[in-house]
């Protein structure tokens, strides 16, 4: 293929674990110091595994709420700079393959380059970026929740 950005490159590379790259998101909360975001985490974790987020997306939330849309915006921004760079620098395959937009990270970019280890790795390299990008964004939003829920179990 002469394209780098054939079909699965923005689902399979770009948005890893569903629109904004949440999936990440969703990792932090499963280990949130917050019940309401564990609970969370654990409702929408089976989702994000196969690129599905509304959970997320409405329930964190990061609908109308400008501190975690920085973040949901930022990463595919460089997610997509970084996949295009490597294929077109030819240091990992451009996507050769339809793969279903719902194939989990790591094995569907796999695929869709026609098994190409490399794109194995570079997938587990934008979790680690992606969900360095949410952490702080998240212990933010963390920090006002668990505040929150002590006011509430005063109440």
């Amino acid at each position: 293929m002469p394209y780098a950005t054939a079909s699965g490159f923005s689902s399979l590379m770009v948005n890893v674990g569903g629109t904004g790259a949440t999936i990440t998101l969703v990792v932090l909360m499963l280990f949130s110091k917050s019940k309401t975001y564990r609970d969370l985490g654990r409702v929408a974790f089976p989702g994000a595994l196969f690129e599905i987020n509304e959970p997320v997306i409405f329930g964190f939330p990061i609908v109308m709420n400008p501190l975690t849309m920085i973040p949901f915006i930022v990463i595919p921004l460089v997610l997509a700079a970084g996949s295009y760079l490597l294929i077109s620098l030819g240091l990992m395959n451009a996507p050769v393959a339809m793969v279903p937009w719902t194939m989990p990270p790591i094995i569907g970019p796999l695929m869709a380059t026609g098994w190409d280890w490399r794109a194995a790795v570079w997938s587990a390299v934008e979790l680690v970026l992606a969900g360095a990008m949410y952490y702080p964004f998240f212990k933010v939003a963390e920090k006002g929740m668990v505040a929150k829920e002590k006011t509430m179990a005063k109440d």
